[in-house]
Order: structure tokens, then sequence, then C-alpha cells
């Protein structure tokens, strides 16, 4: 993991967790996240946003995208079991969000697939 960018993992993190939080705060403030169908929207742009950070992130091998992913993850659910929590009870809970973050934590990888198919360096 020779090219893994410490500062973007951590920045990216927050700053996807950030753009998320406030989407779902505009959502709720809207009455629009009460439905199985809004909350799974909002995953798939969790990976979406995920996918975004993963293009600038360009990482060489499958282990550091998962490294990437890793680290948006775990930033991800720090942040929500110390501000969401506080807020929704049964987040952890809600298999809906643990969709979000599998996209998140997939993205990087998915990205890296994308843009060089076979030829990039294996986990192992």
């Amino acid at each position: 993991m020779n090219n893994f960018n410490l500062t973007k993992a951590l920045g990216f993190g927050v700053v996807i967790w950030f753009t998320m939080f406030a989407l779902v705060s505009a959502m709720v403030g809207f009455n629009l996240f009460d439905s199985v169908l809004s909350q799974i929207t909002v995953g798939i742009i969790g990976g979406i946003v995920a996918y975004g950070f993963a293009s600038n992130a360009r990482s060489p091998s499958q282990l550091q995208s998962f490294a990437y992913g890793g680290t948006w993850l775990a930033i991800g659910v720090i942040l929500d079991a110390i501000v969401t929590s506080r807020f929704e009870t049964g987040l952890f809970g809600s298999w809906t969000y643990w969709l979000g973050y599998g996209l998140i934590l997939f993205a990087p990888w998915l990205q890296l697939e994308l843009r060089t198919g076979e030829h990039h360096q294996p986990v192992i």
C-alpha cells in the first residue's frame, strides 16, 4: 500500500459522511425519508458519492481500494455513533443503513475494476 494517501482517505471519509448527513437531514425535514425506497435511494447515492471520491483516489490495487472503502466505512460509522445516533436510536439496526455502507465499502474496488479491468495488482 505504498501509494495509500491517509489524508485523502480521512478527508474524503469525512466529506462523504457530511454529504450524506446533510442529504438525509434535508429529506427528513421535508418528510421524504419515511419509505424504504427513499432509504435505498440514499444508500445508492452514498455509493455514487464514494465512487466519485474513489475516482480521485485512484488506488492501484484491490487491497488499497478496500483500505479506502474500509476507512470511509469506519469514519461514517464512528461519526454516526457520535452524532446521528442522537437523532435516530434505531439507526444501526436498519438494513438500508448497512446497504449504503456496503456500497461505500465496495465503491473504490468497483472504480478500480472499471478503470483497469484485469490489469491491477491482486489482493494477495
